[in-house]
């Protein structure tokens, strides 16, 4: 019996491992960035490839 579910969760492992080989990636895409200034606030960072921009 324990020799049977041994072989039982190696098999399904084994299984597991090779479905997720075959199973494409899902693609993803990051948002995009808007550097549109929408309030007047003080920061301490600034964006210098932007001219300072806070």
């Amino acid at each position: 019996m324990k020799e049977r579910r041994s072989k039982a969760i190696t098999l399904f492992s084994l299984l597991t491992v090779l479905i997720a080989f075959f199973i494409s990636p899902i693609t993803t895409f990051a948002a995009t960035v808007n550097y549109e200034k929408v309030a007047n606030y003080i920061s301490t960072w600034h964006v210098q490839s932007l001219g300072g921009l806070h």
